[in-house]
């Protein structure tokens, strides 16, 4: 009596498990690359808040700035560095804060530009004149 070739039927067993093997890895990767997608997608939908937040932060402090230079020059006024950031304090945010520069070029201002922040966000407005 002829005994069956073993080796044929076995190695039709490892080219299954070769298949099943690469065919999940290939889904396990695609699912993963999806899913950081995903995060990245919520992470931008959940700062926009932050974003509207620092724009109108950045607007405030673009205002102030041009009212002490056109209107209250003498002065220092609301925008001086010890009082600027007061007002934003538990009514925004306690993150929440603008800076603002004034460039000077030949003893005349050039442009104003401020810098709103909330939490991780930063947005900026430019005055030129």
């Amino acid at each position: 009596m002829k005994r069956p070739n073993i080796k044929k039927y076995t190695q039709r067993g490892q080219a299954m498990i070769l298949t099943v093997l690469v065919l999940s890895s290939i889904v396990l990767s695609l699912s993963s690359i999806g899913g950081y997608l995903m995060l990245v997608r919520l992470r931008i939908s959940s700062d926009i808040g932050n974003t509207m937040r620092a724009i109108y932060i950045a607007d405030a402090g673009l205002e102030c700035e041009a009212y002490n230079h056109f209107k209250n020059s003498d002065a220092a006024g609301f925008c001086a560095d010890a009082a600027r950031n007061a007002f934003l304090s538990g009514e925004v945010d306690d993150t929440a804060r603008f800076y603002y520069e004034t460039v000077y070029v030949s003893a005349a201002p050039s442009y104003i530009r401020s810098i709103g922040t909330a939490r991780n966000v930063n947005r900026s407005f430019r005055l030129d004149f």
